[in-house]
């Protein structure tokens, strides 16, 4: 033999006394045992990568859906950017010292050791100047044991930071044993748990300490015992099936995931043919690796998408994810508010929604939350499918999804607040009593039209009417038959007048009308038709007076264009020059 395995050596060793008293007829057995050994060297490498490459997929996929959700770990604590704590959530921790007394008003440095501090406010300096999620280990040292802790800070809105702080020092124990570990390869976190062989009868021919330790029997009990004697028969046929086929096909198996029924634990078994010096199978190799910790952590990963994605489901804002500028994910909520269905939206490009014009201040907006240049919501539109316009404000986040950067978005319908400022509006511009618009509604108006009568060369004619006598009315009759006169006046400027001109009640008495596209014979036929509705509701009734209105207007020429306040002035000039000469 070349060079004999140290493992093989110490089991020569253990059962013979002398390693050169081995029997006759062995050495072709030996080598196969000792290529066996060799190989599962190898094997071990790779259920070390492969366990590697498997913790990481987890880790990652863990990362993304914390990322949506933030997960809430064994203590959370939420600050000002000071370092100051608002608020904390221990998640019934109690027996830790720095967890005693009132926390919030307290600084988060004050938690840890002294030589932490330093990392913690250079951590909380980073998180403010560019928004990373930072992480920094360290260490405690108690009474009889040091507690190690790992803390990630990441940003929130309104100035304000979010701290993680997760106890790892079960994390960090396992890891310095196996570090520790002259026989790594057979630590439950690592490598083959255990190695046995077995016959064409299934019986058992050799068995390492990591096996032998599941049995609670010592060797010469069970060398030689086929493996029905200590399974039951669902396993034994199974395990049959599997050393048979490599016994046929003389091709290892890898990756059988096996679960025990003796306590339920879960491995992940390879099964290697042995062969003597013809390449005839003599007998099979079972090496078993323990993943029953990334079973139970598979278990808990998929607990927790699930719960967070019930979480996002339940939530009353909508959630998305956008990445390469697509969206990838959408909540219930979100996928409401466009009126497209999910599998319509997944794909599409994220700004196609948006109303055209909003587009290039949304960008901007988007980059300075990412940047962490700007943390207050921003308001925005969208098209829905049906072609509504519809109202949002939204914040976004950086997170990781399937492994790329993508844009976290957390938006919320404004339509119900945008109905009622329109009200609001509607409100302040409008006379109560007539319906008309009042002073500023007609100012507002005005203005706007002016500017687009000297874009388009347009003429216009602001027209005065006061109410003559309304005074004396509502002295000798009572304000309410001054309202209803009030109330008629404006009627009437309404249907004598076009629906396009703007018609508004700016005084106690007094009302304006600004018209556009106007000739010479305008003004003379609106007072014409003015004084045939005046005319006909002094015969119409039984009332002991009469009512007059008084007209002046003001041409306004866009070639010799003035402001608002001079065309008005003109036009009351006008008016009070026509209720002058009544009383002459």
């Amino acid at each position: 033999m070349k060079r004999m395995h140290s493992l093989l050596k110490r089991q020569i060793a253990k059962r013979l006394g002398d390693i050169n008293a081995m029997p006759k007829g062995w050495d072709a057995l030996l080598n196969d045992v000792n290529a066996t050994y060799r190989q599962m060297d190898l094997d071990r490498n790779v259920l070390e990568s492969t366990l590697e490459m498997t913790s990481q997929e987890l880790l990652q996929a863990h990362s993304e859906m914390n990322a949506v959700f933030q997960a809430f770990p064994d203590l959370l604590f939420r600050t000002d950017r000071s370092g100051t704590i608002l608020d904390h959530q221990t998640s019934g921790v109690t027996d830790l010292p720095f967890l005693k007394g009132k926390l919030i008003g307290k600084q988060i440095f004050d938690l840890v050791p002294e030589n932490v501090k330093n990392k913690f406010r250079e951590g909380i300096k980073k998180v403010k100047k560019t928004s990373p999620i930072v992480s920094i280990d360290y260490s405690i040292a108690g009474q009889d044991h040091k507690s190690h802790f790992e803390a990630r800070m990441l940003p929130l809105l309104e100035n304000q930071i979010i701290i993680i702080i997760r106890n790892i020092t079960d994390r960090m124990h396992a890891e310095e044993t196996l570090r520790a570990s002259e026989e790594k390869y057979r630590s439950l976190a690592s490598t083959t748990d255990s190695m046995y062989l077995v016959d064409r009868d299934y019986r058992y021919l050799f068995m390492n300490e990591g096996c032998l330790t599941r049995f609670d029997l010592p060797l010469d009990k069970i060398i030689g015992r086929t493996y029905g004697e200590f399974h039951s028969e669902k396993t034994t046929t199974e395990f049959v099936d599997i050393v048979k086929h490599v016994f046929e096909t003389g091709i290892s198996i890898t990756q059988h995931e096996y679960q025990s029924e003796r306590d339920g634990r879960y491995f992940l078994q390879t099964f290697s043919p042995v062969k003597d010096n013809e390449g005839i199978t003599i007998a099979v190799t079972v090496a078993s690796k323990d993943v029953t910790e990334r079973k139970q952590a598979e278990k808990a990963l998929a607990e927790s998408e699930e719960f967070y994605r019930v979480l996002a489901e339940k939530s009353f804002a909508g959630v998305y994810v956008v990445q390469d500028r697509k969206f990838c994910f959408f909540n219930s909520n979100a996928v409401s508010y466009t009126e497209y269905t999910p599998d319509e939206l997944i794909g599409m490009e994220s700004i196609s929604l948006v109303h055209p014009d909003d587009r290039e201040q949304l960008r901007k907006n988007t980059k300075e939350m990412l940047r962490g240049e700007r943390t207050s919501p921003y308001e925005f539109r969208i098209i829905t499918k049906g072609g509504k316009i519809q109202w949002f404000m939204e914040t976004v986040t950086s997170i990781v999804w399937d492994g790329k950067r993508a844009a976290l978005g957390n938006c919320m319908s404004l339509a119900e607040r945008k109905r009622m400022e329109e009200e609001i509006r509607a409100l302040s511009i409008t006379d109560s009593l007539t319906g008309l618009h009042n002073r500023r509604g007609f100012l507002t108006l005005a203005e706007q039209q002016l500017k687009f009568s000297d874009r388009h060369k347009k003429d216009m004619l602001l027209i005065f009417a006061d109410i003559d006598g309304l005074k004396g009315i509502n002295d000798e009759m009572g304000h309410e038959e001054g309202d209803k006169v009030l109330i008629y006046v404006a009627a009437i400027l309404k249907q004598t007048l076009r629906s396009s001109d703007v018609v508004a009640r700016i005084g106690g008495d007094e009302f304006a009308v600004l018209a556009m596209e106007t000739t010479e014979l305008f003004p003379k036929t609106i007072m014409e038709r003015l004084q045939n509705y005046i005319d006909k509701y002094n015969k119409e009734g039984n009332r002991n007076y009469k009512i007059s209105v008084s007209i002046g207007t003001a041409h306004y020429d866009p070639e010799n264009s003035c402001s608002l306040n001079e065309l008005m002035s003109r036009a009351d000039k006008m008016m009070y020059k026509h209720k002058r000469s009544k009383k002459l």
